[in-house]
């Protein structure tokens, strides 16, 4: 299974709440800076752990995140 992680509906949620960084997604949702970083440049595919922070953080879908067109 090759599943893609959306950064564009991170970056658009994150920046809505007011996050305007990595350091800032980074605390609003206890994801280390460095897997932050490297989910927004597209070099790694999230944990389902760091799904789970992100969704609850921000309150976005795990679908908008991995869109199901990629998960299959």
């Amino acid at each position: 299974m090759d599943s893609t992680f959306s950064a564009d509906a991170l970056i658009a949620v994150a920046i809505r709440h007011g996050d305007n960084d990595g350091a800032a997604i980074s605390k609003r949702t206890g994801v280390s800076q460095s897997t932050v970083s490297r989910l927004l440049a597209g070099h790694t595919v999230p944990s389902l752990t760091t799904l789970v922070a992100l969704r609850a953080a921000y309150r976005l879908s795990l679908d908008a995140m991995v869109p199901a067109e990629q998960a299959a």
